[in-house]
């Protein structure tokens, strides 16, 4: 079995109102629930985006045929859980927790707070960069999957 192509929630959303909106169901047996060049033609962005990504005809030829795939009911698509960012200690403290940035908003102000010990309520950030804006001495930018645990490579 070839690997599974990873993708957000998002472009299989896409994909499924796309499909519903173009009745494109195989398994229906009627003669017009195919993809003809009209529904390629209405792809969401979001898909078409994804399929020419790269300047590789093979490649993107291989991610068309997994969207047929898909159609067909082939299971070809693994959802990524969307990553996130914090701003953590490098070090633990001395009741043995990290320490996380809060940032909170004052007037106006965005105003960090390099002490709050829960992730739950640290500032949760889209991208590495958003949070390296937060990071100071003894602050280290970390990556979290959608469950609140970090990311180890």
């Amino acid at each position: 079995m070839t690997e599974k192509y990873k993708v957000t929630q998002g472009f299989i959303n896409k994909l499924e109102e796309w499909r519903k909106n173009n009745a494109i169901n195989p398994s229906s047996k009627s003669i017009t629930a195919f993809v003809s060049y009209r529904e390629i033609e209405n792809l969401p962005r979001e898909v078409v985006n994804w399929w020419v990504k790269i300047n590789d005809p093979f490649d993107n030829n291989r991610r068309l045929i997994a969207i047929i795939q898909w159609l067909n009911g082939e299971d070809v698509f693994e959802v990524e859980k969307s990553h996130k960012f914090v701003v953590r200690s490098e070090k633990i403290d001395e009741e043995g927790d990290y320490r996380y940035v809060k940032v909170s908003k004052s007037y106006g102000l965005e105003i960090p707070t390099y002490d709050t010990f829960k992730i739950a309520y640290a500032n949760w950030f889209a991208t590495r960069m958003d949070a390296e804006l937060w990071t100071t001495n003894g602050y280290k930018v970390v990556e979290i999957d959608g469950n609140g645990k970090e990311v180890t490579e």
